[in-house]
């Protein structure tokens, strides 16, 4: 996880949160100028954003998969997400088919 602070949270409140999933084999580094480019808008809405990286890909392909299977992937992405309890959760490819299933089994938006 890479963590971008926008702005200072009192101690104590949790901090708004945007969480972005890039898609698979993709570094969330990639994503960094257009996060920058919207930061005037999103210092409005959260306190921080956070990129999810998928362990030891950052773009490249290795020799060893990520993960074993698609159920460990969502099982741990919810795991993820639900303690980092974003108020924005944003996934382009493989990151957007996770944020989705993870909105759909919340059932709250």
């Amino acid at each position: 996880l890479l963590r971008w602070p926008l702005r200072k949270v009192a101690a104590g409140q949790t901090p708004r949160r945007m969480v972005f999933v890039p898609g698979f084999g993709d570094t969330p580094l990639s994503w960094w100028t257009i996060l920058a480019g919207l930061k005037p808008l999103l210092r409005r809405k959260v306190d921080e954003v956070v990129l999810v990286d998928f362990p030891g890909y950052s773009g490249f392909l290795h020799d060893e998969a990520a993960f074993d299977s698609m159920d460990e992937l969502l099982r741990v992405f919810r795991e993820v997400v639900e303690t980092l309890r974003p108020e924005i959760l944003v996934g382009h490819s493989l990151g957007g088919w996770l944020a989705a299933d993870f909105a759909v089994e919340k059932g709250d938006g």
